[in-house]
Parts: C-alpha cells; sequence; structure tokens
C-alpha cells in the first residue's frame, strides 16, 4: 500500500473486521514498462520483473490443468498457461514459493 493511501485503507479495513488495523506501507509504486501493453510477451515480462523483485512468490497453480487449445486449428499450441510460465520461471530463479493450491 502507498503511504499516501495507508490511512484511508486502514479505516476501510478496520470498519470491516472491527478492529484496529494497521498495515505496512512502501515508499513508492513499481510500474512495468509494458504496463499498458497487452499480448502475451508484455505479461510473461511483467510477471518474470516482479518475480526478479521478490524474495517469495505466491501462487494458486494446480499443475494438472492445462489450458484449453483454441487456436489448434491455426497450426500452434499454447503449451502453458501464464501462471504455469511463471511458477516454472520463480522456481528457475530459486524463489520461496508459496502455491496456495496445496494449502
Amino acid at each position: 500500500i502507498l503511504e499516501s493511501e495507508r490511512e484511508k485503507w486502514e479505516k476501510i479495513y478496520s470498519n470491516f473486521w472491527g478492529y484496529e488495523v494497521k498495515l505496512l506501507g512502501v515508499e513508492e509504486e513499481a510500474q512495468h514498462k509494458t504496463k499498458y501493453t497487452a499480448g502475451r510477451a508484455s505479461y510473461v515480462e511483467r510477471n518474470q520483473a516482479m518475480i526478479n523483485n521478490s524474495d517469495y512468490c505466491v501462487f494458486y497453480y494446480n499443475e494438472s490443468i492445462k489450458p484449453i487449445n483454441t487456436k489448434q486449428n491455426l497450426g500452434y499450441r499454447i503449451p502453458n498457461s501464464g501462471t504455469a510460465l511463471a511458477y516454472k520461471y520463480a522456481n528457475q530463479k530459486k524463489k520461496n514459493l508459496i502455491n496456495t493450491f496445496n494449502l
């Protein structure tokens, strides 16, 4: 949460939970250069940038589920979801992985 928004969100969460909530803040918001572009390459780059800047990576990833291959008739297939690509990348980078699917 940005420092400028911390007080607002503390009030919202405190009202919701019924007790005083204190949140940690950050000094700045990180934005990737492809924030406003679309397409497979841009979201893969954004995910990799977040992973590179993190010690812990939290996922909800079921390894047994594969994306539906809707582009098969065009002569190519989509082998992995964006989550699968990010999970494998974080694992290769030796990040601390937390897969909430297994909880």
